[in-house]
């Protein structure tokens, strides 16, 4: 391919940066030229304001799609959490590398050990209504209340005790090395992770065939799958990325007397009201097959009579962010990415019917959601916890 520079668009905050440079250096380490190139969005400059109160949808992502359609850069870079669901028109989603943790944690002030220490009332900070809504469902004790800025303004504000306990993504702390600010891991039976949480998205325009092959060296295609499910449930729910809507999707290998490699992919989605007072949720899954085989859908019953939560002893286990070798890669730890497992192999040998399955599994979760009544409890309009 052409050798000449690439631009890599993507905001200016240091989680940001990491994750730029990461993808740059894989980049780089294909003989592909690249420099990164700083744009700010709307949900950097106006940090005091709520993010439900930013119209929600493409709050971080808008000015570099427009940089991006401008020929400004050549690609994108995005916490894919951030990226709204429904494609803007002239751009695509070309690439996403390994997944990093996908779990919520606490960070707690050191007057407090663990989470079940912290008293009634006590005041925890989020800028997430996912989360919000989650923790007033799960413990209606405690005070939620909202907290803007990046990692280090969250995690000073806290050491100032304007919060009792701070809730933050394993994969951002673990990017930033601040690992050891980990006081408890919240299973995602209690906080269900956003869709593509501890995913890097890739953007770039549409008809660069080009750089959509030079991007194939990088791309995850088992992450690939999980997180199309999760956005299509999300999409077809017809919800934005501040939603109170969580998603997890996981591939598992299924051990059986196949001869073909056979996988199992699940998605477990809870979308709740935005005070947190209703809960509804859905776990359905589908077998991924071999080259010469089309995937299966196979249903699964509702989540609430099956979902089991971890005892107190698992949930606290710290070594865990560093070791879900299967559903949660170790974020990287020198600023570059990691090389696909050796299941990447089996994945890169049916990828349309991967995808095609994984965005037809999501869609099928969504449309069960809305039959329970998700559009409304999506739609209604009281103010929101944070």
């Amino acid at each position: 391919m052409n050798r000449h520079l690439y631009r890599l668009g993507t905001r200016g905050s240091r989680l940001a940066l990491v994750q730029a440079e990461s993808v740059a250096n894989a980049l780089r380490q294909q003989n592909i030229p690249t420099e990164i190139v700083i744009i700010s969005t709307k949900g950097d400059r106006e940090r005091d304001v709520k993010l439900s109160s930013l119209g929600g949808i493409g709050a971080f992502t808008k000015e570099i799609q427009h940089a991006l359609l401008e020929h400004q850069i050549d690609l994108a870079v995005h916490s894919l959490k951030d990226l709204p669901t429904v494609p803007h028109e002239g751009l695509r989603l070309a690439a996403v590398p390994t997944r990093a943790n996908t779990n919520d944690i606490a960070v707690l002030h050191p007057r407090y050990q663990h989470w079940d220490e912290l008293p009634k009332n006590a005041i925890v900070g989020t800028g997430s209504l996912r989360r919000a809504a989650q923790l007033a469902h799960q413990s209606p004790r405690l005070q939620i209340r909202p907290i803007r800025g990046n990692v280090e303004t969250r995690l000073r504000k806290l050491d100032q005790h304007e919060f009792d306990a701070i809730i933050l993504a394993a994969a951002g702390l673990g990017r930033l090395g601040y690992q050891s600010r980990i006081s408890h891991i919240f299973p995602s039976q209690i906080l269900c992770p956003a869709a593509g949480q501890g995913a890097i998205g890739i953007e770039i325009r549409g008809d660069d065939t080009e750089l959509k092959l030079a991007l194939d060296c990088i791309n995850h295609p088992r992450s690939m799958a999980r997180v199309t499910a999760e956005r299509a449930m999300l999409r077809t729910l017809g919800a934005g990325c501040s939603a109170p809507v969580g998603a997890l999707a996981e591939i598992l290998p299924l051990h059986d007397n196949n001869t073909v490699p056979t996988w199992r992919l699940s998605l477990h989605a809870r979308v709740l009201s935005h005070d947190g007072k209703i809960a509804l949720e859905m776990k359905d899954s589908v077998c991924l097959y071999g080259s010469d085989s089309l995937p299966k859908i196979q249903d699964q019953a509702n989540l609430n009579d099956s979902a089991q939560t971890p005892n107190d002893s698992e949930s606290q286990d710290l070594a865990k962010i560093q070791s879900m070798a299967d559903t949660n890669p170790t974020p990287p730890q020198n600023g570059e990415l990691p090389n696909g497992s050796d299941e990447k192999n089996v994945l890169e040998a049916t990828p349309s019917a991967w995808l095609d399955a994984a965005e037809k599994l999501g869609i099928t979760v969504a449309q069960r959601l809305i039959q329970l009544g998700a559009n409304i409890l999506l739609h209604e309009n009281p103010e929101p916890i944070v």
